[in-house]
């Protein structure tokens, strides 16, 4: 290996091997950069310009910088394998590099614990705001034939923009969820794997919910028409909770009246309606 290395600030409270204070000026530009091209140089960018300045007369890192040829380590030529330990147990999710020379640092697997899964679900930011700790989870459409419960492990400090379908810019955030399930029941389940979240931010016991595709807006509050004996009658409704899905309806309704679900324009005060 080939390199410019400056001893004393690179390895201060480490006794660095002889060879590296070694200079070598037999080594050229040309012979450095075949052992650069096959993957024995650490430096090579206009070292031998950056050794001469260093060399210089006047030079405060002069007599402190070497170039070397580093000696091969056991193993590592041409046919020989080198074992490379996994720092955790668990199996290989992906292989990040499959041939030629690996940098050092580079990742070459990812592995990990299945039985350790977690759920990333990227929420609004306006909604994270209401999302607790341990807030409880159902999971769906995941391909299983029930929902799995879980809890909000934590949502992270940092959002981030996402285009939505719409092509609409939105600020959105991880939450990080923890299946409390039995592992039997979502053991299907693997890295990468799409579902649905529904976090719970708020609950109430028998609330009474109207859809939200029932309601519409009259003066400055909300209505819906409601079906009784046939015919449509305007209840003007005063509206707690919703969810874009349904609506708590705290003054207006009953728990069993039926409503109009998207009513047209053609829908008003004491139209005759027929349910199917």
């Amino acid at each position: 290996m080939l390199g410019l290395f400056q001893v004393e600030w690179t390895f201060p409270n480490i006794e660095a091997p002889g060879y590296l204070h070694q200079i070598h000026p037999g080594l050229y530009e040309e012979e450095s950069r075949r052992v650069f091209q096959e993957g024995r140089a650490a430096f090579m960018r206009n070292w031998p310009y950056a050794y001469l300045e260093a060399q210089r007369e006047g030079s405060p890192i002069r007599g402190k910088v070497a170039i070397s040829a580093l000696r091969r380590t056991e193993g590592g030529g041409k046919g020989e394998q080198f074992e490379v330990s996994s720092p955790s147990d668990g199996v290989v999710l992906r292989v990040l590099h499959k041939e030629g020379v690996a940098q050092a640092g580079a990742p070459l697997l990812e592995v990990g614990d299945p039985a350790a899964l977690e759920v990333v679900a990227d929420i609004l930011t306006a909604d994270a705001v209401h999302v607790a700790r341990g807030a409880k989870v159902r999971l769906e459409r995941w391909g299983g034939a029930r929902a799995l419960a879980g809890h909000v492990k934590h949502v992270e400090p940092s959002a981030f923009v996402k285009v939505s379908a719409m092509g609409v810019e939105e600020s959105r955030v991880n939450a990080v969820l923890d299946i409390d399930e039995p592992r039997e029941a979502w053991r299907a389940l693997g890295d990468g794997y799409r579902l649905e979240a529904k976090i719970v931010v708020w609950q109430a016991a028998d609330a009474v919910q109207v859809p939200e595709g029932a309601l519409f807006r009259r003066d400055d509050g909300w209505a819906t028409f409601t079906l009784e004996s046939g015919r449509a009658i305007l209840r003007r409704v005063k509206l707690g909770r919703r969810n874009g899905d349904v609506a708590e309806v705290l003054e207006g309704l009953a728990p069993g009246d039926a409503v109009v679900l998207h009513p047209s324009d053609k829908v008003v005060e004491g139209a005759r309606l027929v349910a199917y």
